[in-house]
C-alpha cells in the first residue's frame, strides 16, 4: 500500500460511528465506519491471501471488530434509553394523581402540627398576660374597697388636649404680660415678653403642678391627708397672690425707675401690698392670678379627682388591652395557618385534572421512546449486516479462484438486543384514574374537616383562658 493511499484512508476516518439525526437515537454512519475500520483494504488483503479459509466457521478479527462496534453502540444507546425512561418514571410519579392524596394529607397534617405547636407556646404567654389582668383587677378592687369608692373612674379626656391648653394660656399670658412690662424696659416689647414668659411659666406650671399633685388629696378618705392638702392649697393661693402682687409692683417700679426696679418693687410690696396706683399693674396682677388658677384647674382635671384612682384604672385597662392584643395576634396566627393549608389543599384539588393530562403526556413520550429504541435495534442489526456484507463481498472479489469463500459468508448475522420489558411508563387504567381522582376529592373534604376541627380546638385553647377568674387558676 502506497503512502498516498494510506493518507487518504486515515485522513478520511470519521471520529464517531453515528451521524446526526432528528430521531431519539442517531443512525450508524455506514460509509464513515467502513473507512474508519479500513474494511476495503482489509477485505482486499485477506481476500488475496485466501483468508478466511473456505472451511472457516467462525468470525474473523475484522468481522469481530464490526460486530463489536455495533454492539458497543447498542449498549451506549440502550443506557441513554434507560436514563430517559428513568426520568419519565420520576416525572410520572410526580404527575400521578395518587401522589396528590399524600400531598393533601401532608398539607392538613402540617397545619395541625403547627396548631399544636403554636397553642403550646401561645397559651403560656396568654396565661401570663391574663394573670396580669387579674392581678390588676384585684389591685383595683382592693383600692376601691379600701377607699370606699363605688363609682367608676372619671374619664376626663385626652391629656394631650389639657397640656395643649396649658401651652396656650402660657403663650397668651406671656404676650399680655409682655405688653404690660414693655413700658420702661430697655429692650421694649421684646424685653417685656422675655420677662413675661418667665413669669407666665411660674404661674402656669406652678398652678398645674399644684392642681395635679395637691388638689386631689382634698378628696381623700384620710382626714390627715385632707388637712395637709388644705393647708398646702391655701399656702399656694397665698403665694400665688403674693407673687402676682410682686410682679405688679415690679411693673410700677420699671415705669418709674427701671435701673432699681427690683429694689423699689420689694420696698413697695412690703410697705403697701395693695398700693398699686396704676390700672395696668392691677390688670397684670389679675391676668397672672387668673391664668394661674386656670392652670390649677386644668392640672386638677388631668386625672380622676381621687388620688391614685385614675392611675390604677389605666394600669388595669392597659393590662386588658395587652391581653386582648396578644389573644388577637395568636388567633390571627392560627387563621393564617388554616388559610394557608386550605389554599394548598384547594390548589392540589385543582391540579388533579392537570396532573392527569401531564401523566398521559409522559406515558406517550415513554411509549414513543420505547418504539424508537426497538427501531434503533433493528437499524443496528441492518447496519451490522450491511458492513459485514461489504467486507465479505470485497473479500470474495479479491480471492484467488482456487480459494472459495466460506459458506457462512451467505448467512445473516443476528443482533441480540437487550430486553425492554418493564422499562417504560405504562398507561394508567382510566377507571383507576377516575377512582384516584374521586379519592383525592374525598380526601380533600375529610382533611379540610379535620383542619377546621383542629383549628376550632386550638382557638378554644385560647378562648377558655377568658373564663379564668382567680389568679390561682393560672398557676
Amino acid at each position: 500500500m502506497g503512502i498516498r493511499q494510506w493518507l487518504v484512508d486515515h485522513l478520511n476516518k470519521p471520529r464517531t460511528n453515528v451521524v446526526a439525526s432528528i430521531l431519539e437515537f442517531p443512525a450508524i454512519d455506514i460509509d464513515g465506519m467502513t473507512k474508519r475500520l479500513n474494511l476495503k483494504r482489509l477485505a482486499k488483503e485477506k481476500g488475496e491471501q485466501g483468508i478466511p479459509r473456505p472451511d472457516n466457521e467462525t468470525f474473523d478479527a475484522t468481522e469481530h471488530s464490526i460486530i463489536s462496534e455495533i454492539e458497543t453502540e447498542g449498549k451506549i444507546q440502550f443506557n441513554k434509553y434507560l436514563e430517559h425512561q428513568k426520568t419519565y418514571a420520576e416525572r410520572a410519579g410526580d404527575a400521578s394523581a395518587s401522589g396528590l392524596l399524600i400531598k393533601i394529607s401532608s398539607a392538613a397534617g402540617d397545619a395541625i402540627t403547627n396548631f399544636e405547636r403554636k397553642t403550646h407556646v401561645g397559651t403560656g404567654d396568654l396565661y401570663a398576660s391574663k394573670r396580669d389582668v387579674m392581678q390588676s383587677d384585684a389591685e383595683l378592687t382592693t383600692f376601691k374597697n379600701l377607699h370606699a369608692l363605688t363609682r367608676p373612674p372619671h374619664d376626663l379626656g385626652s391629656r394631650t388636649y389639657k397640656i395643649g391648653i396649658l401651652i396656650l394660656i402660657l403663650a397668651i399670658e406671656s404676650v399680655l404680660n409682655g405688653f404690660f412690662l414693655a413700658k420702661g424696659h430697655e429692650f421694649g416689647l421684646i424685653g417685656g415678653v422675655s420677662q413675661a414668659l418667665i413669669i407666665a411659666g411660674i404661674n402656669v406650671f406652678g398652678g398645674a403642678a399644684v392642681g395635679r399633685l395637691v388638689l386631689p388629696w382634698l378628696n381623700h378618705r384620710n382626714l390627715n391627708a385632707r388637712a395637709v392638702a388644705t393647708v398646702a392649697t391655701l399656702g399656694y393661693l397665698f403665694i400665688d397672690v403674693g407673687f402676682n402682687l410682686a410682679v405688679a409692683h415690679y411693673r410700677n417700679a420699671v415705669a418709674t425707675d427701671p435701673f432699681e426696679a427690683s429694689a423699689v418693687a420689694y420696698r413697695s410690696l412690703l410697705a403697701d401690698p395693695l398700693g398699686l396706683n396704676d390700672l395696668q399693674s392691677w390688670l397684670l396682677f389679675l391676668v397672672g392670678f387668673l391664668f394661674s388658677n386656670v392652670a390649677l384647674y386644668d392640672g386638677f382635671r388631668m386625672d380622676d379627682p381621687y388620688p391614685g384612682y385614675g392611675r390604677r384604672m389605666r394600669q388595669n385597662l392597659q393590662a386588658l388591652d395587652d391581653y386582648n392584643d396578644l389573644k388577637e395576634q395568636l388567633l390571627g396566627e392560627l387563621d393564617e395557618i388554616k388559610t394557608s393549608a386550605e389554599e394548598e389543599i384547594d390548589e392540589t384539588v385543582r391540579d388533579i385534572g392537570t396532573k392527569q393530562g401531564e401523566f398521559d403526556y409522559i406515558v406517550r413520550k415513554s411509549q414513543a421512546l420505547r418504539t424508537n429504541m426497538l427501531q434503533h435495534f433493528m437499524h443496528l442489526g441492518l447496519a451490522g449486516n450491511t458492513l459485514l456484507r461489504f467486507y465479505r463481498e470485497e473479500n470474495m472479489r479479491h480471492r484467488p479462484a482456487h480459494s472459495p469463500s466460506p459458506a457462512r459468508f451467505n448467512q445473516q448475522w443476528k443482533y441480540e438486543p437487550p430486553p425492554l420489558a418493564g422499562e417504560d411508563v405504562s398507561p394508567a387504567d382510566p377507571e383507576v384514574s377516575r377512582s384516584v381522582s374521586v379519592q383525592a376529592l374525598e380526601e380533600a373534604k375529610k382533611q379540610r374537616e379535620a383542619l377546621h376541627n383542629n383549628y376550632r380546638k386550638a382557638c378554644d385553647e385560647y378562648k377558655r383562658i377568658d373564663d379564668l377568674v382567680e389568679p390561682s387558676t393560672v398557676l
